[in-house]
């Protein structure tokens, strides 16, 4: 049980814990051209795992079609929310 519950840890924590500083530092003022550049690299997968993949079979293929077409648009729409509230909150404090 004990290291089930380690296992858990690691695979959400591992990422979370990754994702913070490293994204920041990598990304600068330039955080839509990331996600966008990150969004281009999702998509291959997404396009393969839909196709090929384990449980390609399960999923109906209107929702395979719909995630393939919205997970990009919607990466890209949230990093541009997050910068404005960004920008927003930089302003309001100066």
């Amino acid at each position: 049980m004990a290291s089930v519950v380690a296992g858990i840890l690691l695979a959400y924590g591992l990422p979370w814990l990754l994702e913070r500083v490293p994204v920041e530092s990598i990304a600068g003022d330039d955080e839509v051209r990331t996600v966008a550049i990150a969004a281009a690299a999702l998509l291959p997968m997404l396009v393969w795992e839909f196709t090929s993949g384990a449980f390609a079979w399960g999923t109906p293929v209107w929702m395979r079609l719909a995630l393939v077409a919205i997970t990009g648009p919607a990466m890209v729409f949230g990093a541009f929310a997050r910068a404005a509230a960004a920008a927003a909150t930089l302003e309001e404090h100066t």
